[in-house]
């Protein structure tokens, strides 16, 4: 699923998109940092670099209508090059995909019927 991109899908109390991947970033607001606290309490306090919008296009098992891969664009994303990039499954539910975790075989299905 997305650990092959280097995101940790995250079903917990995370309400940030935060991506440390820089390839994915569009636009950089530099002005824009919070202060970041992980579940992890070894890592500490992160500042972020900013807020981003990002693009990500990430392949479909099987071609489906929406074409072999899907584009997801983010905006208010957090750039955070030191930190894992965490993406909150709320935000996927919130836009039609469904999460189906299982302890293999996890999948996500886009509005459409396709599978990352």
């Amino acid at each position: 699923m997305f650990e092959h991109f280097g995101i940790i899908l995250d079903s917990g109390c995370s309400t940030n998109v935060i991506v440390r991947n820089p390839d994915w970033i569009e636009h950089l607001n530099t002005e824009n940092t919070i202060n970041l606290t992980t579940a992890d309490p070894s890592m500490g306090k992160t500042v972020t670099q900013g807020t981003c919008q990002i693009r990500m296009s990430l392949p479909l098992e099987d071609p489906t209508p929406e074409g072999e891969a899907i584009q997801l664009t983010i905006h208010n994303a957090h750039y955070a090059s030191q930190c894992v990039s965490l993406f909150p499954t709320h935000i996927l539910t919130e836009n039609g995909f469904t999460v189906t975790l299982k302890t293999s075989g996890s999948y996500i299905t886009t509005p459409k019927g396709g599978v990352i």
